[in-house]
C-alpha cells in the first residue's frame, strides 16, 4: 500500500512540475471580442486621430473636423453592426457537436449588460425557525454546502445477513486498449479539477499511458487509492427557471475531478455498465444514462402503452414523482447494498466504496473559491459514475410495477407511476397500492433516504373523453387534482396525446 501511495504521489509530482515548466499560460485580455476584424483595427485608429483633430478644433462647432468624426463614428457602429451578425452566422454554419447547445444558451438566456449573473444573499431557515441570511461569500459557501451535501441518516437501512447472488462476471484487468480508448475520447480542453491539468495532456504524452496503467490496475487489485483524488472543485450553477434564487436549494453543484482520477472512473463506469447491459441486470423500463436508450425510447413507450388501453376501451393514469435531492441523497451503504444485489464483482463494489469516503471538495461561484468542506454522502454530479449509480441506486423503485395493470418509467431521477383500469377510480387505486404497499414507493423512498413530496406531484388522467369523470386523489394528506398537462422529459404532454401545447411551445421557443 506504500509503495502504491508513493509511486502515485511521484507520479502527480512529476505531471504537475512538467506541466508547469514546459505548458505556457495563456492570458487573454478580458475584452478581447471574437467578432473583431482587421479592418474594424484600421477603422478605430482612424477614429482616434480624428477625435484628436476635433478636441484642437473645439473651439470651431462649424470646422469640418467635427462632422467628418460624426460621420465615420455612424460608419463604425454600422460596420460593427454587420461584422457580428457575419460572424454569428458563420459560426452558426460550422457548428460541430456540442456548439447546438452553446448557440441554445446564446438564445435563450435573457439581454443584459454582459455582466456575469452573481449569486444574491442566500436565507435559509434555522432550527428554531428564524431566517438565517448569507450575505459574504463565507457565509454563502457555508449555507450551500449544508444544502446541497446533506449528511448520511444516522441509522443505516441496509439489512446486515443479506445473502448475496453470486458475481455476474470476474474483474480482469485493464488493458492498454481500454485505458488509451478512453484517453482519446475525452474532451481535450473541459476544465479541469483541484490539479489544474487537462485532458489534452494526457492525449499528448502518449508516454503516461505507460505509469498509468499499473496505477490503475493496483488501484483495484490492491483495494488502495490515492487520497487527492478524492478531491474536487464543485461548481455552482443556477438551476434555469427558477422564482427565487435566494434559495440554496435553487442552485445546482457540477464536480470537476482531478484529470488523472476521472481517467480511472471513465474506465470502471464504462466496464460497470458493460457487466449490467451483457446480463441484462438493470430493469428494462429505466432509460437515462445507457447505451441505446433516450428520452424518445421512454415517451415512446409512455404512448404507446396509452394507446394500446385506448385500443381495450381502457383508462391510464399517471403519477408523476417528485424525488427531493437524489444525488446528494444517495447514501453509500445503500448504494454498495444495491451492487451487489445487482451481481457486480466485489473488485467493482469495494471500489466505489473507497472512492466515495473521504471526499471534500471547494466551492466556486462570482470568482471565489471556498475552503474545503467534506462529503459524507451523496453521489458527485458531473463526475462519469454519477449517472449509472444512480440507475442502480434507484432500480428497485422502478421494479415496483407488478402485473399488466402497472408501469413505471424512469430516466435517472424523473420517474412516472403508470396504471391501467377500466376507471380512473380504479386507476387511482392502483396508485396508491403503488406507493403504499409493502415494497413499495414509500417505503423505497424511506430506506434510500430520498424523500418524496406528495405535494408536488403530478397525476394526469389520459383519456379521449373529455367528458369523463376525473377525481382528484389524496396522497397522504395531499390532495392531487388531475393535470391537464405536464412537461416530462422535455415533452409537454397533455391528457388526449394530441401535443398541442408542445407544438405551440416549440414554435415560440424557435421563433
Amino acid at each position: 500500500m506504500e509503495e502504491f501511495q508513493q509511486a502515485a504521489h511521484n507520479f502527480d509530482t512529476a505531471l504537475h512540475q512538467t506541466v508547469e515548466l514546459t505548458v505556457p499560460k495563456t492570458r487573454p485580455h478580458p475584452h478581447v471580442k471574437r467578432w473583431w476584424t482587421k479592418d474594424l483595427t484600421k477603422m478605430s485608429d482612424e477614429l482616434k486621430h480624428l477625435r484628436r483633430q476635433a478636441y484642437n478644433f473645439r473651439a470651431l462647432p462649424d470646422h469640418e473636423a467635427h462632422a467628418t468624426l460624426w460621420e465615420k463614428e455612424n460608419l463604425m457602429s454600422k460596420e460593427i453592426q454587420r461584422t457580428k451578425e457575419e460572424h454569428w452566422k458563420e459560426w452558426l454554419n460550422d457548428m460541430v457537436g456540442t456548439d447546438i447547445w452553446i448557440a441554445h444558451k446564446y438564445i435563450s438566456n435573457p439581454g443584459g449588460d454582459g455582466g456575469k449573473t452573481r449569486i444574491p444573499m442566500l436565507r435559509k431557515t434555522g432550527p428554531d425557525g428564524r431566517i438565517i441570511q448569507a450575505s459574504t461569500n463565507e457565509e454563502k459557501s457555508k449555507v450551500l454546502a449544508q444544502a446541497l451535501f446533506p449528511p448520511p441518516p444516522a441509522i443505516s437501512t441496509t439489512p446486515a445477513d443479506f445473502l448475496y447472488p453470486e458475481p455476474a462476471e470476474k474483474w480482469t484487468d485493464i488493458t492498454r486498449d481500454q485505458l488509451t480508448q478512453k484517453i482519446d475520447n475525452l474532451s481535450p480542453y473541459k476544465a479541469p479539477g483541484p490539479d489544474g491539468v487537462a485532458n489534452v495532456v494526457f492525449q499528448w504524452c502518449r508516454i503516461l499511458t505507460d505509469y498509468l496503467l499499473p496505477l490503475f490496475n493496483a488501484v483495484i487489485n490492491l483495494r488502495t487509492y490515492y487520497d487527492p483524488w478524492r478531491e474536487s472543485i464543485t461548481v455552482i450553477l443556477r438551476k434555469p427557471g427558477k422564482p427565487d434564487y435566494s434559495v440554496p436549494k435553487a442552485y445546482r453543484p457540477i464536480a470537476l475531478l482531478n484529470t488523472t482520477a476521472k481517467i480511472l472512473l471513465v474506465i470502471v463506469a464504462d466496464r460497470t455498465l458493460f457487466i449490467l447491459e451483457t446480463h441484462n441486470l438493470l430493469p428494462n423500463t429505466h432509460f437515462g444514462g445507457r447505451p441505446g436508450r433516450s428520452t424518445e425510447d421512454s415517451l415512446h413507450l409512455l404512448e404507446n402503452t396509452i394507446r394500446h388501453a385506448w385500443r381495450q376501451k381502457k383508462v391510464v393514469s399517471a403519477l408523476f414523482l417528485d424525488i427531493k435531492g437524489a444525488f446528494p441523497n444517495t447514501v453509500t451503504d445503500c448504494l454498495l447494498h444495491n451492487m451487489r444485489t445487482r451481481c457486480l464483482p466485489p473488485e467493482i463494489v469495494s471500489f466505489m466504496e473507497r472512492m466515495l469516503r473521504s471526499r471534500r471538495t471547494k466551492l466556486r461561484f462570482d470568482d471565489y473559491t471556498s475552503e474545503w468542506f467534506n462529503i459524507t454522502n451523496g453521489i458527485g454530479q458531473g463526475d462519469p459514475l454519477s449517472m449509472i449509480l444512480y440507475v442502480i441506486y434507484d432500480s428497485d423503485l422502478v421494479e415496483i410495477a407488478k402485473g399488466k395493470r402497472e408501469l413505471t418509467l424512469a430516466f435517472i431521477d424523473d420517474t412516472a407511476f403508470l396504471a391501467i383500469g377500466k376507471t380512473f377510480q380504479e386507476t387511482h387505486q392502483i396508485l396508491d397500492d403503488m406507493l403504499e404497499r409493502r415494497g413499495g414507493g414509500f417505503e423505497w423512498s424511506s430506506e434510500h433516504n430520498s424523500r418524496f413530496e406528495p405535494s408536488k406531484f403530478v397525476l394526469m388522467d389520459f383519456s379521449l373523453n373529455r367528458l369523463k369523470e376525473r377525481p382528484p386523489m389524496t396522497i397522504r394528506g395531499a390532495i392531487i387534482n388531475p393535470s391537464c398537462t405536464h412537461k416530462f422529459l422535455g415533452v409537454i404532454l397533455n391528457e388526449e396525446l394530441r401535443w398541442k401545447e408542445h407544438t405551440a411551445y416549440a414554435i415560440t421557443k424557435g421563433a
